[in-house]
């Protein structure tokens, strides 16, 4: 990523054209599956659910839980005490059941394993209301679950004050990166028309494209074979979907595996994508800076063409502090001996014992979600900016440079101080 964008910008926008057409079609394609899977399988049709990350379209057989002395598991209900049924017997942890191959065990309607999948009960579709929301508010022993959406109308339909603010925040987040077009405004041959257009065109694609039509094709997906609780639960849930009606597309389970694998790599070139962006970006301002005075000046370093020596800092700066934050990530959790180290916190504060090092954070996820409230933060403060810096200006209009900056000022700090309140108000969100 670092020779490209040292390259040169011409090169960079090209990789990124490429990138971002075979994206933005991935995610098309499976939209248009998705909405076409949940409009083909009606109520009480036979679909397909996952077993054991396997899709399969018939019912599958059960087999009991057991712990490492063979006894069988207990559910267990809040106050940690096995569950009862009606009759005073215990309930046991049940799971799907599998054969040598790790295929899952067909069962008939009594819930008895049959060899032959044709002698199977086929597994009924639900979009039921009653299906969709299940449990009781506030009940401890059987909460209230949203498991799907019974109804388009429903995937777009606001449900709760809390969910809209979760949504919210997840909307500001994913549409990150449109102000990273500025920094290309030196490079651009016409950048008062042009810097202007391509940032309204990047929100455009993001929030219409990779978002919207996204969320609905996956959420309008959702049924009683793929509930909101299994995609939680899950590493990859919109891979998971893309197995599900990939297997009903193609005819098997393997193309529907494929088909997903195929997807997955559109998502890796988006992130090929992804870096060359953020290289460029913090080659070009911290070239600026550099000019400015504001940091040492070989930051300012020229050689050779200009759309090359700005984006040289990208090779040789960014570059080796990103591998280290990688190497931070992937070998954090890892068992280490007392005296050992990795770069971050070795460059940064010395050697820790592993009980030191499992109290700091260390995980992608903290680093996520820091740089998340950061990033509420930095867009609070560029809209209090806007306004100080119009506000004598003879360009100032009230509506562009008051108006809308502190409409975006309070959004912000309204996602930030849900970030801190959120997880004590929402059950599950952390």
């Amino acid at each position: 990523m670092a020779y490209i964008a040292y390259r040169g910008v011409n090169g960079t926008t090209a990789v990124n054209m490429a990138v971002n057409i075979i994206q933005i079609t991935a995610l098309l394609v499976f939209s248009v599956i998705a909405i076409a899977y949940r409009v083909q399988h009606k109520q009480g049709s036979t679909g397909f659910h996952l077993s054991n990350g396997v899709a399969v379209n018939y019912v599958v057989a059960q087999d009991t839980v057991k712990d490492d002395k063979g006894n069988p598991t207990p559910v267990l209900d809040a106050n940690n005490k096995p569950t009862m049924d009606k009759d005073g017997k215990p309930v046991y942890q049940m799971t799907d059941a599998t054969d040598k191959d790790g295929i899952p065990v067909p069962a008939d309607k009594d819930g008895k394993a049959v060899t032959d999948p044709k002698l199977a009960a086929p597994f009924t579709v639900s979009y039921a209301p009653e299906d969709a929301i299940t449990g009781k508010a506030g009940d401890d022993k059987d909460p209230q679950t949203f498991n799907f959406h019974s109804t388009a109308g429903s995937v777009i339909a606001p449900h709760s004050f809390n969910f809209v603010f979760i949504q919210a925040c997840i909307a500001i987040l994913i549409l990150v990166g449109f102000e990273s077009v500025t920094a290309m405004g030196e490079e651009a041959k016409n950048a008062k028309r042009d810097i202007p257009r391509a940032v309204l065109l990047s929100l455009a694609i993001q929030g219409i494209v990779c978002y919207l039509i996204e969320y609905f094709a996956a959420n309008y997906l959702l049924h009683n074979g793929y509930t909101i609780p299994n995609a939680a639960a899950s590493g990859a849930p919109v891979g998971d979907m893309m197995v599900i009606v990939g297997t009903w597309l193609f005819g098997s389970y393997a193309a529907g595996k494929a088909f997903m694998l195929v997807q997955a790599a559109t998502v890796f070139l988006a992130l090929i994508g992804t870096t060359l962006a953020c290289l460029n970006t913090g080659a070009r301002v911290t070239y600026a800076m550099g000019r400015d005075n504001e940091v040492p000046s070989h930051f300012a370093c020229c050689m050779g063409a200009r759309s090359r020596r700005i984006a040289r800092s990208g090779r040789w700066q960014s570059s080796p502090l990103s591998s280290a934050l990688l190497r931070w990530r992937f070998t954090s959790g890892v068992p280490r001996q007392r005296h050992s180290t990795n770069i971050a916190s070795g460059i940064a504060f010395g050697i820790f014992s592993p009980e030191t090092y499992a109290k700091l954070p260390n995980t992608l996820v903290i680093i996520t979600l820091i740089s998340n409230f950061g990033t509420f933060l930095l867009y609070m403060m560029t809209c209090v900016i806007a306004i100080v810096a119009f506000r004598e200006h003879h360009m100032f209009n009230g509506f562009k440079h008051f108006v809308v900056p502190v409409f975006g000022l309070l959004a912000n700090l309204a996602c930030m101080l849900f970030y801190l309140i959120g997880p004590f108000t929402v059950s599950g969100m952390s």
